[in-house]
């Protein structure tokens, strides 16, 4: 998933477990409610306790540049 998709996710997962209240997530999963707020809002990214929270795993990808007229 990309992060608009992940951002997405995150927020389901607040809105099924925590009827939207993104504090109670945080004060749940040992976060500050403004981290979680950023995170959501794009200006930080999410970190391995958000996104152990939500059951997600960050993953590297690494791929070969395709070359002009290949």
């Amino acid at each position: 998933m990309n992060k608009d998709e992940l951002i997405s996710y995150i927020q389901s997962v607040i809105g099924s477990r925590y009827a939207g209240l993104q504090a109670a997530f945080a004060q749940d999963n040992d976060l500050s409610a403004a981290y979680v707020n950023d995170v959501l809002r794009g200006r930080r990214e999410p970190g391995k306790k958000i996104l152990d929270a939500v059951g997600v795993e960050r993953i590297t990808v690494y791929r070969l540049k395709l070359r002009d007229g290949a």
